[in-house]
């Protein structure tokens, strides 16, 4: 073989050494992207949960002001009524 066929060889091999550095730098990341989601996971799942909680007690306020205002009204449509009753004799 020619010497140029043998440096082209040779340069090729070296770029391969190059690309296989650069992927086992990326392959040694693997575990810290790994242990990156297994985190945001986690945290993920307690957002929802405490989401879930808050929609929860939301809900049951909503529940419990409506029936305040219920009665209220109906206390305030009573006391017109008395009021119309008392402002007619």
């Amino acid at each position: 073989m020619s010497e140029q066929i043998l440096q082209q060889i040779l340069e090729e091999l070296k770029d391969i050494k190059r690309e296989q550095q650069e992927m086992k730098k990326h392959v040694a990341e693997i575990p810290f992207i790994k242990q990156a989601l297994i985190e945001t996971l986690e945290i993920t799942r307690n957002l929802e949960s405490s989401q879930r909680a808050f929609e929860s007690k939301v809900a049951a306020d909503y529940r419990s002001h409506d029936i305040s205002i219920k009665m209220l009204a109906e206390r305030q449509f009573k006391l017109e009524v008395e009021f119309e009753a008392i402002k007619n004799r």
